[in-house]
């Protein structure tokens, strides 16, 4: 890996755990709306593709009477996740393990199975969500958090660039993860939703239901230090792709001396939606 390969890559994974604490508030409001949906509190949940651990360590403590294992395939978010594990004193009910879901997962069937935006990376979705259904216990949950609406954190056209900057930077983002992740077709091109996929998997789908992240102006210094290293970050993927006025407009975005950037607008926030897609074994 090239040594600035590796620096985004690093920078990438501090900003994942940063991701879930800013999701924090509707991920409590889809595990609420999960338990209700249940008999009794699950005895084991199983956060497949969970990162720095930030869902698990949060159902962990909603749920006092669960063990929840925390699966990723990345050694680094593993180590992240293992450390918030510590940190919060949860370790006597949160273990974080190392495993590929398309490789097949060697962890026992949970009551809750929560996969959250990891399906879609998978070259054959239905397999990962047989898998998944396997992985998920007779009269148990799955719940498959996939889709939604984009974030957005200032009004109308942001105030830089011409009309749509943010569509266009969303549409080459969108082309960046494609080609860097290989997603496949079936999960980018529109023709099939998840719970087609999911009867194509032989679950039973049950719900969705979008949960919304609703930060409003002004924000907290945390919030704003997390959105300039976001912009940043996408500066870093895809600043060189973008045409010269909106790449003028994205630098704008996080230049400290431009009272359009994100450091001087009181008129900051956050707004976006996560849809979560609940299913069953049949």
């Amino acid at each position: 890996m090239r040594a600035e390969d590796a620096q985004l890559w690093e920078h990438a994974n501090q900003l994942l755990e940063r991701d879930g604490e800013l999701e924090l508030p509707w991920t409590q409001q889809a595990f609420d709306w999960l338990l209700r949906h249940l008999a009794q509190p699950p005895a084991r949940m199983l956060d497949v593709g969970c990162g720095p651990a930030v869902a698990s360590c949060l159902f962990a403590q909603m749920s006092p009477a669960t063990q929840v294992t925390g699966v990723d395939a990345t050694p680094a978010f593993l180590r992240q996740g293992a450390a918030r594990v510590s940190r919060l004193g949860l370790s006597d009910r949160v273990h974080v393990l190392e495993g590929d879901l398309s490789e097949g997962l060697d962890v026992p069937a949970a009551d809750l199975v929560w996969a959250a935006r990891v399906v879609h990376h998978l070259s054959d979705p239905v397999a990962g969500l047989v898998e998944l259904g396997r992985l998920t216990s007779p009269g148990g949950l799955l719940a498959v958090i996939e889709g939604g609406l984009p974030i957005r954190v200032l009004p109308g056209g942001y105030g830089v660039g011409r009309p749509g900057f943010m569509s266009r930077l969303e549409a080459v983002l969108s082309d960046h993860f494609i080609d860097a992740y290989d997603l496949p077709e079936r999960v980018t091109s529109g023709t099939e939703d998840w719970p087609l996929l999911m009867a194509e998997a032989s679950l039973e789908h049950l719900a969705s239901r979008s949960f919304l992240l609703d930060l409003p102006a002004p924000v907290e210094p945390w919030v704003r230090a997390y959105l300039l290293d976001k912009f940043a970050h996408l500066w870093d993927m895809v600043g060189p792709k973008l045409d010269p006025p909106d790449a003028e407009a994205l630098a704008r975005l996080t230049d400290p001396t431009d009272s359009l950037g994100i450091h001087q607008r009181l008129d900051l926030f956050v707004l976006a939606a996560h849809t979560v897609h609940l299913a069953t074994t049949h």
